[in-house]
């Protein structure tokens, strides 16, 4: 009888996750899409114009970037706590009954379309830098203030981006070292 409520737990647990999972996931495909159409957008009227919008262009694909980051970040995270559920739950069983993990992991995450929308993201960031720095005005000082916050803003993407790639198997690893009976 107590392998019946601990399994109930564990499959509440598990299913809350999921949907959290998916809610998020939903929300934020959304709000990427709005705010890379209003991005492109943008860029399009202020190059045709030569506008102030083209300095600030930048710092809204920055945005859009570490807002999908900070979201992506929280679903690994999920995703690894509910890997290892997975694993508990699969352990009273003599067969695999839950196979989502196993396959998101193979499949699912950082696939080649992810892998593409990062670059092509990367190269609409380089393209829309270089128009905004040709454009600035021959003061020095402005373009070195200019260059150095997109620079601090690069580095600290990349860094994000290391840290993405890592923080599923790091949950998963705490997750099992945590619940260790």
């Amino acid at each position: 009888m107590e392998n019946n409520a601990y399994l109930d737990i564990m499959m509440r647990e598990y299913e809350n996750l999921s949907q959290f999972i998916r809610t998020l996931m939903q929300s934020t495909d959304v709000l990427i899409v709005i705010s890379l159409t209003i991005l492109f957008t943008g860029f399009g009227v202020a190059i045709t114009e030569n506008n102030i919008l083209v300095f600030l262009i930048p710092f809204g694909i920055f945005a859009s970037f570490f807002y999908g980051m900070y979201i992506y970040t929280t679903i690994l995270s999920l995703g690894g706590y509910k890997k290892h559920l997975e694993e508990q739950i699969n352990s009273l069983f003599p067969n695999r009954v839950l196979k989502w993990e196993y396959i998101a992991r193979k499949h699912v995450h950082f696939s080649k379309s992810a892998i593409m929308i990062i670059i092509l993201g990367f190269s609409f960031l380089v393209l829309s830098i270089c128009k905004a720095v040709t454009l600035l005005p021959d003061i020095f000082l402005s373009k070195v203030l200019y260059v150095s916050a997109l620079t601090i803003c690069t580095v600290y993407l990349l860094l994000s981006l290391r840290h993405l790639s890592r923080v599923f198997i790091v949950s998963y690893y705490e997750a099992k070292n945590h619940y260790k009976k």
